[in-house]
């Protein structure tokens, strides 16, 4: 879900997301933010940054799936640093999640 006016963290702007996606969050009144400048490229070592601005920029925090390191694991640490709810989804036949 993309409520009109989110902030959606990107690496790289519009490569990183997708145009078409870029699109509808800046049409809908959304941003795109990073801390890198225009043309750098996605690169792995900087996921966990981008990580921890979802966590900062987000009210609640909804796992659906997650394993130790990674990018959700890094994004639900963020979260409890910065005080926002985590909430975890579970299978209504009580499927086991890695969380």
């Amino acid at each position: 879900m993309v409520p009109p006016h989110s902030l959606q963290s990107s690496d790289s702007g519009m490569k990183m997301l997708g145009r078409k996606l870029a699109e509808a969050i800046l049409e809908k009144g959304g941003c795109l933010i990073s801390e890198y400048p225009e043309g750098i490229r996605p690169r792995k070592e900087n996921f966990v940054a981008r990580d921890r601005l979802q966590a900062l920029f987000s009210s609640l925090v909804i796992v659906v799936e997650s394993r130790e390191g990674s990018g959700t694991w890094h994004t639900v640490e963020y979260a409890k640093r910065y005080q926002r709810p985590v909430a975890c989804y579970m299978e209504k036949n009580g499927g086991s999640r890695r969380f």
